[in-house]
């Protein structure tokens, strides 16, 4: 959660609708909507991926670098 709020990524989501209708007019909702399911996709293949992996084992190899 640190590392989202440290990245910047929440700003990007907020202000989404406002960046893609500079370049798209006419599908900014859908764009934003898009990423929206997105990203809710990829964070449920996520959490599949680390019970798999096991949590601990990843903490420690982003922690140590490894």
């Amino acid at each position: 959660m640190t590392a989202l709020q440290l990245s910047g990524i929440n700003a990007v989501f907020y202000y989404s609708t406002s960046i893609f209708d500079e370049h798209f007019p006419s599908s900014a909702d859908r764009l934003t909507v898009s990423i929206g399911v997105l990203n809710v996709l990829l964070t449920i293949v996520t959490v599949f991926m680390m019970d798999r992996a096991g949590r601990r084992v990843l903490l420690i190899r982003l922690t140590t670098g490894s």
